[in-house]
């Protein structure tokens, strides 16, 4: 039996981990894995497809002597009652910091059916799930309905005390991730959806699938999906293929030459079949209840209203391997579309009347970069100025917020396009 200690830190803690099954488990391939661990899970199982049994112990566990028999209690129990897959959970709740909650920890034995069945074929990789320390809990999401398994008590280990440091915003994270964690995915599609939701991506395989993922975790089904490939050369096409074919309800549209977002965008529309398009950037991802609290307010939008906005989690991505919650960013009423111009940050989320933006004549691609930067500035400030918006008072969304994004590297070209718009849209000069 191969037993993965997952997200090792070498700690003491995770290092007593690794040495306590090293002298429980004797007749075991013991392999420590330090984030991110789905890729790493699925290139050592790619070459060990034999074994019948795999186990995944977390990091800091604390092993006790029992636990070498109750593993071969639990071995015994699966092949007696033909379970694909077992999670153990501490009878003993772990020592957390009063400010976090208890997020999942346990053991888990997984057979290999067990872990190509669900959405994804093994497990979740970092661009599926960019939160390393949930891969196993959101494997067991995937497949408890899937096979079956169970779900036990033992006292035959102690799961890690956990003391996060306050900047980790731990609580935060587990609240924003959980209900999208253990959302269903892909629910029946309406055979005409209300909403379009729309993603344009340029070699974006490092995050689009995690954006994708949070689209087939919708709690409502009244939508389709739209992605665009504008000519990305990194394997943003493979990411695509790897979640796209268990959603009938997915359009795939590839650029044979790099086109722009506002060229995307202006594709995207042409294939949209809802009266509504809901804007997602490939980096970012919506919460699981995004689509059915902007389908209830689209269908009572009056019709002049042509852009329905909300609140969007703000986080910082420090490092490949870590996305920091920031903050709830609470959209401020926009008074003119001068404020707008000022603030330099546009409405997010945005869902757009599909029929207004049609008659509006899409996206422009007249500015001075071609509709390649500020692209939603333009189109906000042209529907701000003659349609009305409403605003719903929830978290619909998550942003990204990485210092390679393209409005981040070209942060200061933002007032080259100022002065055009300024100069392009009349009145916009006079306060």
């Amino acid at each position: 039996m191969i037993v993965f200690v997952l997200n090792d830190t070498q700690t003491p803690a995770a290092r007593l981990t690794v040495r306590t099954a090293e002298l429980l488990l004797p007749g075991a391939e013991i392999v420590p894995l330090a984030q991110p661990v789905g890729g790493k899970l699925n290139d050592y199982l790619r070459h060990r497809n034999e074994e019948p049994y795999m186990l995944t112990i977390p990091s800091g566990a604390e092993l006790l002597r029992s636990f070498s028999t109750e593993l071969s209690h639990w071995l015994t129990l699966m092949k007696e009652q033909g379970l694909k897959w077992l999670r153990i959970q501490p009878a003993q709740s772990a020592q957390w910091d009063i400010q976090v909650p208890e997020i999942p920890h346990a053991v888990t034995i997984w057979t290999p059916d067990a872990i190509a069945r669900g959405e994804i074929n093994g497990f979740a990789e970092e661009s599926e799930l960019p939160f390393n320390h949930y891969t196993d809990y959101d494997k067991y999401i995937q497949i408890r309905e899937a096979c079956p398994g169970a779900e036990l008590l033992s006292s035959s280990f102690r799961p890690a005390p956990r003391h996060f440091p306050a900047w980790m915003r731990r609580r935060e994270e587990w609240e924003a991730l959980a209900p999208l964690l253990e959302a269903p995915a892909v629910p029946r599609p309406h055979s005409k959806p209300l909403l379009s939701v729309v993603i344009c991506a340029y070699n974006a395989a490092a995050h689009l699938p995690w954006a994708i993922r949070s689209v087939l975790k919708q709690t409502s089904s009244a939508w389709e999906l739209i992605l665009v490939d504008d000519a990305s050369n990194d394997g943003t096409d493979a990411a695509i293929e790897r979640l796209v074919p268990l959603a009938h309800n997915v359009t795939v549209i590839r650029h044979e030459h790099n086109r722009g977002k506002a060229a995307s965008l202006n594709t995207a529309l042409v294939a949209a079949r809802g009266s509504w398009l809901l804007e997602l950037d490939a980096d970012d991802w919506l919460t699981c209840d995004a689509v059915a609290r902007f389908a209830e307010a689209a269908v009572c939008a009056e019709d002049s209203v042509a852009l329905i906005c909300g609140n969007y989690g703000e986080w910082l991505e420090r490092s490949p391997h870590q996305l920091l919650f920031r903050k709830i960013h609470v959209t401020s009423p926009i008074k003119d579309v001068r404020q707008l111009l000022e603030n330099a940050r546009p409405l997010i989320p945005r869902l757009y009347r599909v029929s207004t933006l049609r008659q509006e004549g899409g996206w422009r691609q007249s500015d001075p970069f071609y509709g390649r930067l500020y692209e939603d500035m333009e189109m906000l400030i042209r529907l701000l100025r003659s349609y009305e918006a409403e605003y719903l008072p929830h978290c619909l969304y998550h942003r990204r917020l990485r210092s390679s994004s393209m409005s981040r590297k070209h942060a200061k070209a933002y007032a080259a396009w100022k002065l055009w718009a300024l100069a392009s849209f009349e009145g916009l000069d006079h306060r």
